[in-house]
């Protein structure tokens, strides 16, 4: 490369993802990132060939009356090790620690696990799953491979985790990198918005946002690319069986996000090679929902008795839907105050702030900045393919919708029905559409010559992203450890 050549988004992308991603892998310690042993524990599930959980009538323990509980007998050493690093610390419905309980970890206590290997033959242990059972295998595929290779090696029962949590990285790097790649403006928005202490550390996790984040980025690039790169003529039977491929595991990742699917409506009549383009485009489109919303559908049908984690006797699930369609205007309401009053915390604070189970803060002043340079990114107009105003008309009504299927998902679940607002939403879960988010701001008023931008951006994102993941390093440390 040529001393004058410029950066290039997907290589800076690369080299900090792969360093810190490795990072965050080891120095957070086991299941102290949200949901892990639920994901933990369905990942193992899902190895042993059980591909949907069950329901058991389990003792409750407090009330001494037999409950239906989704989870499943495993070997002892599985439920010794979530017990030993989370059960004895955090509330495994809260997620918050338990007060006078919650102890740091040393090296010493995580290298003694070491020690432990899994016996499937031995005495066998209940464990509940949460949330994580109404999870297709999709967004676990990295995860699967990682613990059955581990399984298989007699690998100690807690280097799965840690394989696990590497291959969903390296296929999260893998996505990120080709969507960086392949969409035709806002490269380095793009970069930054993966690089978010945020997006990295779901990417180091078990948890399943990893795949979810990825395909979402990859999906946004792809319909970019057919829809403005003028030098891609025609799509080719390939790009076409390539984009359904990612919006099918997509849409059974994480099913609210079928509603970006119709993004691909964007794609212009003209790129159909055919000499009935409109008919094509619309009969190519229709098939791409379709069969993403049956697939998403079917499998949702399958796990709908599964449910979540509250009581359904406190929380029903049916009755919150039913007040939804008796009281629109009342649900619409919940909606915009739960939106209103939580605004900065869910599309600021929380699209950067790293998520780990202690939730610890990083210094408002980098949050600050960093959503400084996010738009400063989006904004700024380098010469590249504008996106027309009623392009834009349609990426916002698609991610609207998907912000209220977000919240409509919350409710439904997770939020008692006198509630004042809508519980359960959290940060992360728009991650998948910040891209849609951020590009509705790209105009032509604020502008800088390529060259001036290619010389003093990457720099600043380089100096920026490095401050940012160091103390974010620093944090967890410090907070998780006894130094």
């Amino acid at each position: 490369m040529r001393a004058n050549s410029p950066l290039k988004p997907q290589n800076v992308f690369l080299v900090f993802s792969l360093f810190f991603g490795i990072v965050f892998v080891f120095i957070v310690p086991p299941f102290m990132m949200i949901d892990e042993p639920a994901h933990f524990v369905r990942i193992y599930e899902i190895t042993t060939g059980k591909i949907i959980s069950t329901k058991y009538k389990i003792t409750n323990p407090q009330t001494n009356k037999q409950e239906l509980i989704v989870g499943n007998y495993y070997p002892q050493e599985i439920q010794i090790l979530v017990n030993d690093f989370a059960e004895t610390r955090f509330n495994s419905v809260t997620q918050q620690p338990i007060i006078g309980k919650f102890k740091k970890f040393s090296s010493k206590e995580i290298l003694n696990h070491l020690n432990i290997h899994l016996n499937e033959n031995g005495p066998k242990s209940f464990l509940r799953l949460l949330g994580a059972s109404s999870y297709s295998p999709i967004p676990y595929i990295p995860q699967i491979i990682g613990v059955f290779l581990a399984k298989v090696l007699n690998f100690p029962v807690l280097s799965f985790l840690y394989i696990a949590r590497i291959l969903n990285l390296i296929t999260w790097i893998i996505l990120i990198y080709n969507s960086i790649k392949i969409t035709p403006i806002k490269k380095w928005l793009f970069c930054l918005l993966s690089l978010t202490p945020l997006c990295l550390f779901q990417a180091s996790s078990l948890s399943a946002d990893g795949m979810t984040n990825g395909l979402s980025f990859l999906y946004i690039a792809l319909i970019l690319k057919y829809t403005l790169d003028e030098t891609k003529q025609y799509l080719s039977p390939r790009n076409k069986l390539f984009l359904l491929l990612i919006a099918i595991l997509l849409s059974l990742s994480k099913s609210i996000y079928f509603a970006l699917i119709p993004l691909v409506l964007l794609i212009p009549a003209h790129k159909f090679n055919s000499l009935k383009t409109k008919l094509e485009k619309y009969y190519f489109s229709a098939g791409i929902i379709i069969i993403s919303f049956i697939l998403a559908y079917f499998w949702n049908y399958l796990v709908k008795d599964l449910g979540w984690f509250l009581d359904p006797k406190i929380l029903n699930t049916k009755s919150q839907i039913d007040y939804i369609i008796a009281h629109p205007i009342g649900f619409l309401n919940l909606l915009y105050f739960s939106i209103l009053s939580e605004f900065y915390v869910y599309f600021f604070c929380n699209l950067i702030q790293f998520n780990t189970r202690m939730f610890f803060h990083l210094p408002k002043i980098l949050i600050f900045m960093n959503l400084l340079l996010i738009y400063f990114v989006a904004l700024i107009d380098i010469q590249e393919k504008q996106i027309k105003r009623l392009q834009k008309v349609f990426m916002g009504i698609i991610s609207a919708g998907t912000i209220v299927l977000i919240f409509f998902a919350m409710f439904v679940y997770c939020t008692f029905p006198d509630s004042l607002a809508i519980k359960g939403v959290q940060g992360r879960y728009f991650i998948p559409i910040s891209p849609l988010l951020y590009l509705l701001l790209q105009n032509n008023l604020i502008s800088m010559s390529k060259e001036n931008f290619d010389k003093y951006i990457p720099n600043i994102i380089i100096h920026f992203v490095s401050l940012i993941l160091i103390v974010s390093c620093a944090s967890i440390i410090a907070g998780y450890y006894s130094l």
